[in-house]
């Protein structure tokens, strides 16, 4: 199976492919593709393979401990 680390770089290289398709397909180039949703998150970037992966290890933690049944979103503000 596949480890958590190499699922979250996946996860990214596939959002890139699908925008860069996109432009090849004559849609927006993917860069600007990308600056835009970009843009639209509250932190002014899409969240990294690393937020997703501090999410999880707060989670592992003993620091929540008192934490059950939660869906943690980590999309850096995405709407």
């Amino acid at each position: 199976s596949a480890k958590i680390p190499e699922l979250l770089l996946l996860h990214q290289h596939q959002l890139l492919l699908r925008l860069d398709a996109r432009a090849q397909a004559g849609g927006t180039p993917a860069d600007t593709a990308l600056a835009a949703l970009n843009a639209e998150t509250a932190l002014g970037r899409i969240a990294t393979e690393k937020d997703v992966a501090r999410a999880a290890c707060f989670l592992a933690s003993d620091l929540a401990s008192g934490i059950t049944g939660v869906c943690l979103p980590v999309e850096a503000g995405l709407p």
